[in-house]
């Protein structure tokens, strides 16, 4: 088990060596409330760990649960897989982080079919409305 330790640093996921940092800027739930006209309230949840985002979304329009594998992470950029046997297996993510607080964090999030288009996708101005745009995202208190 102490080899495993010394060695968490590089793990092979899908097939290219990809480092997993643990210095994330964010652990923990962070939650989005939004409306849809019509249909009702929706709440956004992503819980972040080491290892890979629980992402869930609850409501009367929607209501999915999906583990989101991490791939790569730089500084405020995640790339992520959407894990095996999820609704959302085979999927890539790449999830921008920005303004920062002890309370809230802004979010962007894209769904890609390929990891090379993940990897390939830029921050997203502040004005991009595509896949929801920039969200401020609020802390869950423990």
């Amino acid at each position: 088990m102490e080899i495993f330790f010394k060695l968490l640093p590089a793990l092979v996921l899908t097939g290219t060596l990809m480092a997993l940092t643990t210095d994330q800027p964010v652990k923990g739930k962070y939650r989005w409330d939004f409306e849809i006209p019509g249909s009702g309230v929706q709440t956004s949840v992503h819980d972040f760990s080491d290892t890979h985002i629980l992402y869930t979304m609850k409501g009367s329009a929607y209501t999915v649960e999906y583990r989101m594998d991490i791939v790569k992470h730089e500084k405020n950029r995640y790339t992520l897989k959407g894990a095996e046997g999820s609704p959302k297996s085979g999927r890539y993510f790449v999830i921008f982080l920005k303004d920062i607080t002890p309370d809230a964090i802004t979010m962007y999030k894209k769904e890609f079919a390929t990891l090379e288009e993940a990897l390939a996708f830029p921050e997203p101005d502040s004005g991009n409305t595509e896949s929801h745009g920039w969200n401020v995202y609020s802390r869950v208190k423990p």
